[in-house]
């Protein structure tokens, strides 16, 4: 009886000891892969010009109709927005993406094993800004012999 209860108790040992090796093994790895900052941004990035691209073919706009009238919806104004609002916060194990926006910061996604995943919550934030850079661009533009004010009441702007 002594004999097997310690066979059971050496399992047990053995059990402990790898779940903990594994731990430590995932811990490390978590650590060594946590997404940059600048990964971070480079999704937010991606979810922006997405964002913007859908918001365009909801207007039924053209995207290189856009582009010919030189609003850049990918360039530098995405990497302006981008580099003054959002931010990453490392947590060692993991990161959390955060926009500032208003006076406020929000969690809007999270980084680990260098990947990270922004939640659909930005797209409000964003499409106020994609709406808001548009419109601005189009206040400036005039076409002989197109009444630009018709055409913006038609695109709701």
């Amino acid at each position: 009886k002594i004999v097997k209860t310690h066979i059971q108790m050496a399992k047990r040992r053995r059990k402990g000891c790898l779940f903990f090796v594994i731990l430590v093994t995932v811990s490390v790895g978590a650590y060594l892969t946590n997404p940059t900052e600048k990964m971070h941004q480079a999704a937010a990035k991606e979810k922006f010009i997405q964002l913007a691209d859908n918001l365009l073919s909801d207007y039924g706009i053209d995207k290189n109709l856009i582009a010919r009238l030189g609003i850049d919806l990918s360039g530098q104004f995405v990497d302006d927005f981008i580099e003054s609002h959002i931010t990453a916060d490392n947590y060692f194990l993991f990161s959390i993406t955060r926009i500032n926006w208003d006076g406020r910061s929000q969690i809007i996604g999270a980084g680990a094993f260098r990947r990270v995943y922004i939640s659909n919550q930005i797209d409000d934030v964003l499409k106020r800004e994609v709406e808001n850079y548009i419109k601005e661009k189009m206040k400036g533009l005039q076409f002989p012999g197109i009444d630009l004010k018709k055409f913006k009441l038609e695109l709701g702007l």
